[in-house]
């Protein structure tokens, strides 16, 4: 099988939360992997805002599918693909936003705000090494994605309210809310229309539960070692932990990089 592009999440696979850095080893193998002209793409869960608070922004990519596949963005950063909510769920998600009962984010092209926030909001954005968004209101523009905090309970609540929206979390009590048929894969899926690559073509990494999707169309698809047992089982390949050279010690294992 020869692999022509390699897609990586963000949070828990190239970017530790321990070490708050992306670990030397997984820079030096997208470095290798870009030489030998194999593309190395983000795909993740958060928006162009986001990772510009990040080091990630730093490096080269070759690409950017962001907000869970929602907008898709060329080396430059240009927007090459993009699919907001609409329709009566989006009516709902902003009556939802409104209300102020739990702590909701809207994203939009180039803004994101919250509707309040509290202590479990301090503490989540706090454990992905990310400031608390603005607060704001809904202007009208439009919303590529959601994302709320709160608990599994809520969650179950909140997500009944819903015909056409699905929610995947990225934390204990954080969850991305997004078109039912939208997810990374979606956003994978898109990319490749444009670029001609296979899906045999490509691997990709991930640890959490909107990584799943990805991992299971992927030609190859790796979880990182702290990952989600959910998430391992989807996987072709479990590498190590991410502070353990989780992505180097894959992408040797299957020979992209010596």
């Amino acid at each position: 099988m020869t692999i022509r592009a390699v897609f990586f999440d963000i949070d828990g696979t190239l970017f530790s939360h321990t070490t708050n850095a992306i670990p030397l080893s997984a820079l030096e193998a997208v470095e290798a992997l870009r030489k030998k002209g194999i593309l190395a793409i983000i795909s993740s869960g958060r928006s162009y805002q986001e990772i510009q608070e990040l080091p990630v922004i730093q490096y080269p990519f070759d690409g950017y599918i962001l907000l869970n596949g929602q907008m898709i963005l060329n080396e430059q950063f240009e927007v090459i693909a993009e699919d907001a909510i609409t329709g009566k769920d989006k009516e709902k998600l902003i009556e939802v936003f409104n209300e102020k009962e739990i702590p909701l984010l809207l994203v939009e092209k180039d803004r994101m705000y919250l509707n309040f926030y509290d202590e479990r909001v301090k503490k989540t954005q706090s454990a992905i090494a990310t400031a608390v968004p603005p607060l704001g209101e809904y202007e009208g523009d439009d919303i590529f994605l959601a994302s709320a905090f709160l608990t599994r309970e809520e969650r179950i609540q909140l997500m009944s309210r819903f015909e056409t929206l699905k929610a995947v979390s990225w934390h204990q009590y954080g969850i991305d809310i997004l078109p039912k048929h939208s997810g990374k894969m979606k956003g994978i899926l898109t990319y490749l229309e444009k670029t001609g690559i296979e899906k045999d073509e490509i691997m990709a990494f991930g640890d959490a539960e909107n990584d799943i999707d990805m991992l299971e169309y992927a030609g190859i698809g790796i979880a990182m070692g702290n990952g989600g047992e959910d998430v391992k089982a989807a996987a072709d390949f479990v590498t190590r932990d991410i502070d353990d050279d989780g992505i180097a010690y894959a992408l040797q294992h299957f020979g992209l990089i010596d």
